[in-house]
């Protein structure tokens, strides 16, 4: 009975939201369900502003995203700021997969965050392919105590490829994302 509560919630909100103009109508921003059968559906809004159920298209595989957290090693921020411009050029320039490649560093240079998001399964591994034969070791002696965070089940494939990491994989409890224009 809770979880038909906090169903009806979130169809609810997402009703709302869809009516005031609060959500965009894109693939990616859609709310996954399960319906009785079992099946995936999803919740997005039409172009009158209310909601429709559409069966999830299960040739689409979902993105993967993770974070890692590291603390830099002193005295080499200037190499790390150097290295950080040439993966992520390389990233943007060869990865199309490859959405989002971006690091944030601590006030006091001692922590950078590394956010990394791909358009599926395939993508993510081209990524560690490509930083596994040219950055991995370049990387290495300018970070230590990493703690990797990933966002729902990326498939069997890439979490071998990620085992060493020792992941933390986490799953979605809920909420939203803005589109990167404002809305």
């Amino acid at each position: 009975m809770t979880s038909i509560r906090i169903l009806f919630g979130a169809v609810l909100a997402l009703v709302l939201l869809a009516n005031t103009g609060g959500i965009r109508a894109e693939p990616t921003l859609q709310t996954q369900l399960r319906g009785q059968s079992g099946a995936e559906q999803s919740v997005r809004p039409t172009a009158a502003g209310s909601m429709a159920l559409a069966q999830a298209d299960s040739n689409a595989g979902p993105e993967i995203s993770w974070q890692y957290q590291v603390e830099i090693v002193s005295g080499k921020l200037d190499d790390l700021h150097a290295l950080i411009a040439e993966m992520a050029a390389h990233a943007e320039a060869n990865e199309p997969g490859t959405l989002t490649y971006h690091w944030t560093i601590s006030e006091d240079g001692t922590i950078g965050h590394i956010q990394e998001r791909y358009a599926d399964a395939e993508a993510a591994l081209a990524h560690l392919a490509s930083y596994n034969s040219q950055f991995a070791d370049r990387l290495a002696p300018l970070v230590s105590s990493a703690t990797m965070f990933v966002n729902g089940d990326p498939g069997a494939e890439v979490r071998q490829q990620i085992a060493g990491a020792n992941p933390i994989y986490m799953q979605d409890a809920g909420g939203f994302v803005r589109g990167s224009d404002g809305d």
